[in-house]
């Protein structure tokens, strides 16, 4: 959220599949740091859902498209 507010945004996205408690949980600080952000959460467009149902589906896609993707623990 720093860096988006230092960027001047008015939308953040997050990439949580709705299974679980994280989308609760990075909405929440997202609001909390910053009222008037718009939260884009691309899982729960029914068209995203429909064309990548999880995360999967977004791993063969990057292969496919040769899209490095890392992963990073905090």
């Amino acid at each position: 959220m720093r860096v988006a507010q230092q960027e001047g945004c008015v939308a953040v996205s997050h990439g949580c599949t709705g299974k679980g408690n994280d989308q609760v949980r990075f909405e929440l600080a997202f609001y909390t740091i910053q009222p008037s952000i718009k939260v884009i959460a691309p899982w729960r467009d029914p068209e995203f859902f429909k064309q990548y149902p999880g995360r999967n589906d977004l791993l063969d896609y990057a292969e496919k498209h040769g899209i490095e993707v890392t992963s990073t623990k905090v």
